[in-house]
């Protein structure tokens, strides 16, 4: 399946290359001697404890699942991947017009800022108008935040799943033993929260669009963003909400690990919590006139 995102052809890429490195089968066989020793220990250890054959079974069934899953871990991580990466897609396709926003936003915001109303702001500052260098201030910060926190989503995503599909076959290898067991578990929930990234991202564009905020020209045409900020400059405008978009794309590793951990009530929270400190902010920056007699 095709990638939607840029942080997914990243990973594409990369999981190629150590595909075809070596590495993944030299760790393949690393952890089939890592299962034999495990299914041996728990079955001496079953006998030694005075275990049942329903425990002994267990153990042995477990040995066979898990043998079966690394002779095919590449196939498997990348079936993995494909279904998260494919209910994302689905997502994406019920919208028309979503996708890659975010990387988009910033393809505009730049190609905006080049045009006219960066320059302006900047010949502003030079002819000395300290309200134009209080928004430059403002402005710049915001874009290089939004950049850097789609850089560190795409960063995150890539080496996460590089060391989720390096070690992994290590960590499944213990799934057998009884004392060790539960570091197999904690790593399918990992997994489970790292593939919900794009999912997450997903939403997060869906919801862009239906609110007609996915692009730079359509927050410009509503001269307002989420139903505020109303009357500030373009330029300004375009900043506060790439800085409100910065603080959704930082939130998503938070929200997919709260979510798999189900804690959907903190994950609810934490959205909210962030939306009233950032509306906070931006009222204090931006607060509404005064009634109208008063």
């Amino acid at each position: 399946m095709a990638a939607n995102f840029y942080f997914e052809s990243l990973l594409t890429t990369a999981l190629n290359g150590i595909s075809s490195s070596g590495v993944i089968s030299t760790m393949g066989h690393v952890s089939q001697g890592f299962i034999v020793a495990t299914v041996l220990y728990q079955v001496y250890e079953t006998f030694w404890r005075g275990g049942d054959y329903h425990e002994l079974g267990t153990v042995l069934i477990k040995g066979m699942c898990m043998t079966t899953l690394l002779a095919n871990y590449d196939a498997v991580f990348r079936l993995v991947v494909s279904g998260f990466s494919g209910i994302a897609h689905t997502l994406l396709t019920s919208s028309a017009g979503a996708g890659d926003l975010i990387n988009q936003w910033l393809k505009d915001a730049s190609k905006d800022w080049g045009a006219t109303a960066g320059l302006s702001a900047v010949w502003d500052v030079v002819k000395g108008g300290g309200a134009a260098m209080l928004n430059l201030i403002l402005i710049v910060p915001s874009y290089v935040i939004l950049a850097l926190a789609y850089i560190l989503l795409s960063l995150g995503y890539l080496v996460v799943g590089i060391v989720l599909y390096g070690l992994g076959q290590l960590v499944l290898a213990l799934y057998p033993s009884g004392a060790l067991g539960s570091y197999t578990k904690s790593y399918l929930k990992n997994v489970a929260a790292w593939g919900m990234w794009p999912v997450i991202y997903a939403l997060f564009s869906d919801l862009l669009v239906a609110i007609n905020m996915n692009t730079v020209d359509a927050v410009k045409s509503a001269n307002g963003f989420l139903g505020g900020l109303l009357g500030v400059g373009s330029m300004l405008l375009i900043a506060l909400a790439s800085l409100v978009l910065a603080i959704g794309v930082a939130l998503i590793p938070i929200l997919a690990h709260m979510i798999i951990q189900g804690d959907i009530g903190g994950a609810v929270g934490k959205v909210a919590g962030t939306a009233v400190s950032t509306g906070r902010n931006l009222l204090h920056r931006n607060p509404p006139p005064p009634p109208p007699g008063g």
